[in-house]
């Protein structure tokens, strides 16, 4: 039986495959256009998607970058009026800004590749573009410290009528005021660690699911949350289509190339904070079956179809290049791999549509796989399970590391998205930009090649709340830090621990001793710090003796109403 291509336009398959597409949660935008046929939607309208967006916290005295992007407007034509933003506290406004103070203002260099055009009327814009974006900034009072709900409000003018959306115009979603906590500390850190978001969606995810923001937006809000990096690492099979066709391949990779372009762009733009280039490619597991693969440090585009649709409907979906082919690129340039989602929820429809599959232990441990990204938004029983599976390598003997990461496509103050195709629409705030994140130890330089050089040696640290670190000396006085190994039989580790007010103080700390030989891992000490004078910071020494091979690595928690927040670091091998 011959396959059905897409340019067949099956619709039935459509369906098929975007029901698949949505086995695992969908983060993003959500584009409510996409129908099988007219009138078998709940949620399509006809009106351009428009959303705004805020980061999820900043720092006192500092301006609170805020978005607007407005999806195919080039299908609902709209001429915009004005943008606005109310800020309250406790039910007192703060501020009042107009947005779009005059045309020249709002032409900034927040506009890359999709400037607006002049409408006759001085204060208006036209816009008919399928993607179109602007930023701006709010200033607070410069003591304000504490959360603040953002009114974000945008009139424009669609078919001759004048309208307003706040928030958001999605059906089926409140429109809440985005939230952002205003703090007066910066992230807990330490001199040498800077946190970043290793799996971010920039908007070249753009399909009929979703859409996501670009990263010059990303770049001003990851400042603002306290970031010092992040990584770009869209889907293979959504950087290899043309700009406003899902289903075909650009032979001219001109996603890809734009967002090297606009990358290398936001690098220059600040000396203190880097973009990183990465990709999710689709590959094959030793089953054949289609997974995740988080790639950083390759310039060249890698191919990678297998579960997107595009090569169509025979049942088979085979992946273009295994996990062991990419890994050999990844070698080549020195570059950093890690297993994305490893235990994955793939629905039926994914594994019998899309050939989706989860990691296998024996593709976790294939040379040049560094580690698992299971810290993947949310703490759900994904985590658990790849949790597991961690513990489970590093007592197996096999030294793996963690890495964190939102997995958020835009999503910088909640995650939007459609949780039943055609039907509903669903948001939370479970999952952000920097939610979780990654601690990285890159000494006194922050660069690209310190950070791939950290992700590779293991020198990270996963947090969505304090920061815990640690190191080992030796009766040699040798020091190890975490992610290296020491020898010996008598040890001094030096545990340091910090929160902030806004993520609470911090509840306890737990060091854990897995034992090589027996296969087991137990708890070395647990501190109580519930009730100790400074809850903020903890810094102690504890002795411990080994004869065997072990690992030691160290977690913390805090809590804040009723919020716990939890850290996790990489460990510190030791030979007996």
């Amino acid at each position: 039986m011959g396959s059905i291509l897409w340019s067949e336009k099956s619709w039935f398959i459509s369906g098929l495959i975007l029901f698949s597409a949505l086995s695992r949660k969908a983060f993003g935008y959500p584009e409510i256009h996409f129908v099988l046929a007219k009138g078998l939607s709940l949620i399509s309208r006809r009106f351009p998607e428009i959303v705004f967006d805020a980061p999820w916290r900043s720092r006192k005295g500092e301006l609170i970058p805020i978005a607007c992007i407005i999806n195919d407007a080039h299908k609902y034509p709209i001429e915009l009026v004005n943008i606005k933003a109310q800020i309250f506290s406790d039910g007192l406004e703060l501020e009042h800004s107009l947005l779009t103070r005059t045309f020249d203002e709002a032409i900034s260099s927040a506009y890359l590749y999709h400037k607006p055009k002049k409408s006759m009327a001085p204060w208006r814009i036209q816009i008919n573009d399928s993607y179109w974006y602007m930023m701006d900034y709010i200033q607070l009072p410069e003591d304000f410290v504490g959360p603040v709900a953002i009114h974000p409000q945008i009139e424009f003018i669609l078919r001759g009528k004048r309208r307003m959306a706040s928030t958001d115009n999605l059906p089926g979603l409140p429109h809440a005021p985005l939230r952002t906590y205003i703090s007066e500390d910066p992230l807990p850190t330490y001199d040498g660690w800077y946190y970043g978001d290793a799996h971010w969606h920039s908007d070249k995810t753009k399909d009929q699911v979703e859409f996501a923001a670009p990263v010059e937006i990303a770049a001003p809000f990851g400042k603002a949350i306290g970031l010092h990096w992040f990584a770009v690492t869209d889907h293979s099979y959504d950087l290899d289509a043309p700009v406003d066709d899902y289903f075909a391949i650009d032979p001219d990779l001109t996603k890809w190339n734009n967002l090297r372009a606009e990358i290398k762009l936001a690098n220059s733009q600040f000396d203190d904070f880097v973009v990183l280039q990465g990709e999710e490619v689709s590959c094959g597991n030793s089953k054949g079956q289609n997974v995740h693969l988080l790639v950083y440090g390759v310039p060249e585009f890698i191919p990678g179809r297998g579960d997107s649709g595009k090569t169509g409907f025979d049942f088979k979906f085979a992946p273009d290049l295994s996990i062991e082919e990419i890994l050999e690129l990844v070698r080549k340039y020195n570059g950093v791999a890690y297993a994305a989602h490893p235990n994955a929820d793939n629905s039926f429809l994914g594994r019998l549509i899309l050939n989706r599959g989860t990691w296998l232990d024996s593709d976790c441990l294939m040379e040049g796989c560094y580690g698992l990204q299971f810290w993947n938004g949310c703490s759900g029983q994904r985590f658990k399970d790849g949790y597991k599976r961690w513990l489970r390598l590093l007592l197996d003997g096999q030294k793996r590391y963690i890495i964190a990461g939102s997995d958020a496509h835009g999503d910088f103050n909640r995650t939007r998205k459609m949780k039943f195709p055609w039907v509903k629409l669903v948001e939370s705030m479970d999952s952000s930009f920097g939610k979780p994140r990654t601690c990285l130890y890159c000494g006194s330089t922050l660069n690209e090649r310190n950070i791939l050089e950290a992700m590779q040696c293991g020198r990270a640290v996963l947090t969505d709340g304090p920061l815990a670190i640690f190191n080992i000396k030796n009766e040699q006085g040798q020091v190890a830090n975490i992610g290296e190994t020491i020898s010996g039989k008598k040890f001094e580790l030096t545990l340091q621990i910090k929160s902030i007010e806004e993520f609470g103080r911090i509840s306890k700390a737990v060091l854990y001793r897995g034992d090589l030989s027996q296969k087991v891992e137990n708890i070395e000490l647990e501190i109580d710090l519930r009730n100790t004078e400074d809850g903020y910071a903890h810094l102690s020494k504890h002795s411990i003796k080994s004869n065997s091979d072990c690992y030691i690595r160290l977690e913390a928690k805090s809590r804040k109403d009723k919020y716990e927040y939890r850290c996790i670091t990489n460990p510190v091998w030791i030979e007996g």
